[in-house]
Parts: C-alpha cells; sequence; structure tokens
C-alpha cells in the first residue's frame, strides 16, 4: 500500500517538475511565461473565437468583435490559462 502511494507521488512530482521545465523552455524561447495575460483588444476577431471555443462557450449570437471581446473578459475573470490559450498566446508572439 505505502509503496503505490509513493509511486503515486513520484508520478505528480516528476508531472510537477516537466511542467516547469516546459514553462522555461517557453520563457527563454519567448521571453514570457505561458501564464501571462493576454489583452483581448489586440487579438483578431478568429483568435478570440478560438479563445471561447476552447473554454466551451458560444459565440453565436455575437457579431460584433467588440461582444465578442467582451465575453472573452468576462469568462477569463477568476480563471486560469488553458494548455489552448496558452498555445495561442505562444503563437502569437512567434508570428509578430
Amino acid at each position: 500500500m505505502w509503496l503505490k502511494l509513493f509511486f503515486l507521488l513520484l508520478y505528480f512530482i516528476v508531472l510537477f517538475m516537466l511542467a516547469r521545465i516546459f514553462e522555461a523552455v517557453v520563457w527563454y524561447e519567448t521571453g514570457m511565461f505561458a501564464t501571462q495575460l493576454v489583452d483581448p483588444v489586440t487579438l483578431s476577431y478568429k483568435k478570440l473565437k478560438t479563445i471561447l471555443e476552447c473554454r466551451g462557450l458560444g459565440y453565436s449570437g455575437l457579431a460584433e468583435k467588440k461582444d465578442v471581446r467582451e465575453l472573452v473578459e468576462k469568462s477569463g475573470k477568476d480563471r486560469g490559462w488553458s494548455v489552448c490559450e496558452a498555445a495561442l498566446r505562444i503563437l502569437d508572439t512567434h508570428i509578430m
């Protein structure tokens, strides 16, 4: 029983360390952490819709970029980044 708990704890420690290593690699390549906030005003309409899709929210009734941006801002409060949003941020910095 204790051996299983030890291996489970070891597994989580290894996952945590790998996540920190990957985040350090992203920081080294881009100069910013993947968890930094993104400014919805600077994103394109397509990227805003992708963020809403990543969060599992619908945007079918929103025709204007302003409405989509407001929904992204409201849905992002008190919430961490998803992997999809972090990838968008990284891609955005590599393109510029």
